[in-house]
């Protein structure tokens, strides 16, 4: 059996993929470059820095935010098997979006790593979004069990995601998960 649909262009890839709206609109977005991240408004003239506040290592490409800071690393190198971790931090953005969506491979918990990649990609981003425009520092938490949960919950039942931030507790309900930013 095939465990790769990764030939397939990515656009059907993204429309067959059967988890919440959200996160499909978000994968969406990731593939036309149009999340607003720090690179993309320093473009458009919304900022004028257009460095990744929580490094102030590097200019914020999509890549970048959601693969290589140090925020998006420490998640992916829990959930990434030792074995595929150079191949999966050295691709470009197009070709590691198509191999991580097109693969039908479980994860440890029995859900497809599509679903897997597709929740905590969608989780790194709102991490950092909390962080840059919520005033919260890098969170110190591990989401690891929250993104497995919410990866679980969405391929056994296909429930929609959720998300409410608290600004006064420092805390988000994602997923049914609660977070705190603290």
């Amino acid at each position: 059996m095939n465990n790769q649909r990764s030939s397939e262009p990515i656009w059907t890839l993204i429309w067959r993929w059967k988890g919440p709206e959200r996160i499909k609109t978000f994968l969406w977005l990731t593939v036309h470059d149009n999340l607003m991240i720090n690179g993309n408004r320093a473009r458009r003239h919304l900022t004028n820095n257009p460095v990744l506040e929580l490094c102030n290592l590097e200019l914020e490409s999509t890549s970048y935010a959601l693969r290589g800071c140090l925020f998006a690393k420490r998640i992916w190198l829990q959930l990434v098997e030792a074995r595929g971790r150079r191949t999966f931090f050295e691709a470009g953005l197009l070709p590691w979006l198509m191999r991580n969506l097109g693969s039908m491979c479980s994860s440890s918990n029995a859900v497809p790593w599509s679903f897997t990649f597709s929740v905590a990609l969608w989780y790194v981003c709102k991490g950092r979004n909390a962080c840059l425009f919520g005033g919260n520092n890098v969170p110190v938490w591990s989401p690891i069990a929250g993104i497995k949960s919410l990866a679980n919950d969405v391929w056994q039942n296909n429930v929609e995601v959720t998300d409410i931030y608290d600004k006064e507790s420092e805390t988000s309900t994602v997923g049914g998960v609660e977070i705190s930013f603290n």
